[in-house]
């Protein structure tokens, strides 16, 4: 995986099948990680949670960086200008959101910052979505973080 590529959990896929996700109306969430133990993440991790138990683990929000700066623990929702997240055009499903521009550099931000989680925060487990590659550790106080997501999405179904 390169900088800036986002890669979706095969649970994600898996639960998309099963009706868990309302992609339209849900509230979706971008926070950060140090990598902890799960570093890479990988497509297939079991049932990736942020802030629960998954069988098997792992929990990405034991791995968030510490909130401070303009860093708020539990991430940025991508739902605050794009109210709908998930859109049909010319038969291609389009999963997208906010670009995060809040991360502007900070001498209280985190310092270890090396993956984005998106995670869906109505569903009570907080069950993930996929994950963003930021390129090696990205120190938070010697510069903006900012995520600018693709024209064509986060992701899409064709």
């Amino acid at each position: 995986m390169a900088q800036g590529d986002f890669e979706v959990f095969s649970k994600c896929k898996e639960n998309m099948g099963d009706g868990l996700f309302d992609l339209s109306d849900d509230t979706h969430r971008l926070a950060l990680t140090d990598g902890g133990t799960t570093d890479p993440p990988t497509e297939n991790l079991g049932n990736p949670l942020w802030g629960s138990t998954g069988t098997p683990v792992p929990d990405f929000n034991l791995e968030e960086v510490t909130a401070g700066g303009n860093y708020t623990a539990e991430g940025e929702s991508l739902s605050a200008v794009i109210t709908d997240n998930w859109s049909l055009s010319t038969n291609v499903g389009k999963f997208d959101g906010d670009d995060v521009t809040a991360w502007t550099q900070n001498a209280g931000n985190p310092t270890d910052a090396k993956y984005g989680i998106l995670y869906d925060d109505t569903l009570t487990n907080n069950d993930c979505i996929g994950w963003l590659d930021i390129g090696g550790t990205f120190d938070m106080t010697t510069g903006d973080l900012t995520v600018t997501w693709a024209a064509a999405g986060i992701f899409t179904l064709t």
